[in-house]
């Protein structure tokens, strides 16, 4: 593209993004996140906990919170869900509150995709109310579908971050300097790889839109570089000035409420820019029959 369709296409991005009230996207998504956040951890302890290890588990999540979120001490929401007992009871009841949980965990999703449906100038207003229903039910699906690959995926991105540690720590001991590249890569590399994957797939497929796969990673590269920037300086001013990161339940609810809907507002962003992107080169994003 050449630099007048660049400038074009950003200041239309930036126009289009604050017409669709991305603040109130933001807080609806950072509301649905708490409601998610219980569910997703316990069912991530107590039945990813069986398959690898309940303390793995823990301290993955303890890690999440502290490296990524910015939260200084995870143990009081670990202590509170470690304290639920879900898994009581005979096997239907144990097989039902699972559907359950995961039913509520898709709501974040559900949350998401509607946004996303914004974002993206996607009218479904004359859709059958049939056909509304059909999707509402595939719409939840998917989502639970979505957020086991998505626990799975940080599991293993996890695994293979502390394996490329200890690879690396042990074979380049005496060398400072590509031990630091190690562990640069460790710790940025791959949560940069996997966001844009990630966000590839959501920008592809988690709306009621037609987007191809080229215009889904440009969308994903931009929203992951502008995410890795902005959270590291929301991580940032939460670790230094924002009252709540101490640990505790209410202290840690409050961080992931702030940090869910600072990080959204750059997803958002990423979507618009897709809307718009498509629009110039003739692609107008259409509704998904």
């Amino acid at each position: 593209m050449k630099f007048q369709e660049i400038k074009k296409l950003i200041k239309c991005t930036c126009l289009e993004f604050f017409k669709e009230k991305p603040l109130k996207h933001g807080a609806a998504l950072a509301y649905y996140s708490l409601l998610a956040l219980v569910p997703i951890s316990y069912l991530s302890i107590t039945y990813l906990g069986a398959i690898f290890g309940e303390d793995v588990m823990l301290n993955l999540i303890d890690t999440v919170l502290k490296e990524q979120v910015g939260l200084s001490d995870g143990s009081g929401i670990l202590d509170f869900i470690g304290a639920i007992e879900f898994g009581t009871g005979s096997v239907f009841i144990q097989i039902t509150g699972i559907i359950v949980l995961l039913f509520s965990c898709s709501v974040i999703f559900n949350s998401l995709k509607g946004s996303i449906n914004d974002f993206y100038d996607i009218d479904t207003s004359n859709v059958k109310r049939k056909k509304k229903i059909i999707r509402g039910l595939l719409s939840r699906l998917i989502s639970m579908i979505f957020i086991i690959g998505i626990t799975l995926l940080v599991v293993v991105l996890y695994f293979t971050e502390t394996m490329f540690l200890s690879i690396g720590n042990n074979l380049l001991a005496n060398v400072a300097s590509l031990k630091w590249l190690i562990t640069g890569v460790a710790h940025h590399g791959i949560p940069i790889i996997t966001n844009v994957i990630v966000f590839s797939i959501i920008f592809k497929y988690l709306h009621d839109g037609k987007v191809d796969w080229k215009m889904a990673i440009r969308g994903s590269v931009l929203t992951t570089a502008l995410l890795y920037i902005g959270q590291l300086l929301i991580k940032y001013y939460l670790i230094n000035y924002f009252f709540g990161t101490g640990g505790g339940v209410a202290g840690t609810m409050l961080i992931i409420l702030v940090w869910v809907y600072y990080s959204s507002q750059i997803i958002f962003f990423g979507a618009k820019f897709i809307a718009v992107y498509s629009k110039m080169t003739g692609n107008e994003i259409k509704y998904r029959n």
